[in-house]
């Protein structure tokens, strides 16, 4: 029983994406490192440097929802956006034993796939979400299509790739201005892959490249991803915590296993921030403040120990930390294994995004505007992954107002 407490630049290709990607697995750092773009790059290096642990104000906010698939240890999460009804969406869990799909806005069960996955994406190929997921032992790659009516899941497409044994993170995105194409990486330690799944004349392809240079040992190497689907721009994990994107070196922060990534638009309506007044009681009175470019897109870090640190991508900047900790119905994260940050709208207390955390062989969630109003952040409108360059509105438009004879 639910009860409530309360995610390649636009012009670039994707092997222009891969080349710079393929940078970091090889192994350059030093002087050949590339260099951050921004004027204060060192003095932020300084300021990011510290262990997660001592990132700001570490916040609890109790759990909110925990789902408990029989899939084996969580090794990833991600979602999935229902194309009309946002309380149909889907958490999808993989495990040891396979997938299996959850209701985010009541958790009910809703489909099952046999078989490991390590890691796993969702993208969407014009109309058709697919699961792009990785078997690490076996170093094979699969693509799974949901029924957008019966959220049905099923295997469409497996590939072999020699880089994606042992994998740690996979990152994939529908390309700008391409919906029947996605494009992203499979992570490995033995080097990257790139990735690409496709919808044409009706048939799904997936191609996972084995490319890509192999990882130097001596080097710190690449261990996680995530795509802006805004903007096609990725993002880099290192083995050291640092954080790299297609502009250059984001942060140096330590003790990173995990990456996600929350991206909001400016608020198109006069939607009010849900706040608290003095009684505790719920109110619309203060109005949600604009987002701005400046505000995001919101890079999260989980740590060993269950800390998600919340970190600007733009400039840096530490926003806090959080951990998902004990409500009255659920446990606190303890072993931390998966983290994904779904920024579509999911209905009820999810409806601006949702933050799981995989723990063992659970998944559990609490809503974004939880942690955006612990942190005073602008809540902006959720973004449809679906869809996440909206159409431009109709600059000329004629009202017609009825009037009194």
């Amino acid at each position: 029983m639910k009860k409530h407490l309360l995610v390649f630049a636009a012009a670039a290709t994707a092997l222009t994406a891969c080349d710079r990607i393929a940078e970091l697995a090889s192994g350059v750092t030093g002087e050949d490192a590339p260099q951050d773009a921004s004027p204060d790059a060192a003095a932020r290096d300084d300021q990011n440097a510290e262990p997660l642990a001592e990132a700001g104000v570490l916040n609890s906010i109790p759990v909110t929802d925990r789902f408990e698939p029989n899939v084996g240890a969580v090794q990833d999460v991600a979602f999935w956006s229902h194309p009309t009804l946002a309380f149909a969406s889907l958490t999808i869990i993989a495990g040891e034993n396979g997938l299996s799909a959850h209701v985010v806005e009541n958790g009910a069960a809703s489909a099952t796939l046999d078989g490991r996955a390590d890691a796993i994406e969702v993208a969407y190929l014009d109309d058709q979400g697919v699961i792009v997921g990785v078997d690490g032992a076996s170093g094979e790659v699969f693509l799974a299509t949901i029924d957008n009516i019966s959220q049905e899941i099923v295997e469409a497409k497996r590939v072999s790739s020699d880089l994606a044994l042992g994998a740690t993170g996979l990152c994939l995105a529908t390309d700008i201005g391409v919906s029947n194409r996605a494009t992203g990486f499979v992570i490995g330690p033995s080097g990257i892959a790139p990735l690409k799944a496709s919808k044409i004349d009706g048939e799904i392809e997936l191609d996972a490249s084995s490319a890509a240079p192999a990882l130097d040992p001596s080097m710190t190497g690449v261990t996680d991803c995530v795509i802006d689907p805004t903007t096609g721009v990725w993002f880099a994990l290192a083995a050291d915590g640092g954080v790299w994107s297609s502009g250059g070196k984001v942060t140096s922060a330590a003790g990173a296993r995990s990456i996600g990534l929350m991206v909001k638009r400016p608020r198109t309506d006069d939607l009010a921030a849900d706040i608290n007044d003095e009684n505790g009681a719920d109110t619309d009175e203060t109005p949600a403040p604009a987002w701005t470019p400046a505000d995001g897109p919101i890079l999260a870090l989980m740590s060993d120990n269950g800390e998600v640190s919340l970190i600007r991508a733009s400039d840096g900047v530490r926003l806090g930390a959080v951990f998902l900790g004990a409500s009255f119905d659920y446990p606190a994260i303890e072993a931390p294994t998966a983290l994904a940050l779904g920024v579509a709208n999911y209905g009820g207390v999810y409806r601006d995004g949702a933050i799981a955390v995989g723990d063992g062989g659970a998944v559990s969630l609490i809503p974004w505007n939880a942690v955006a109003n612990r942190f005073a952040l602008p809540i902006g409108d959720s973004v449809d992954p679906r869809r996440p360059q909206p159409a431009e509105d109709d600059s000329f438009r004629i009202e017609i107002s009825p009037t009194q004879p």
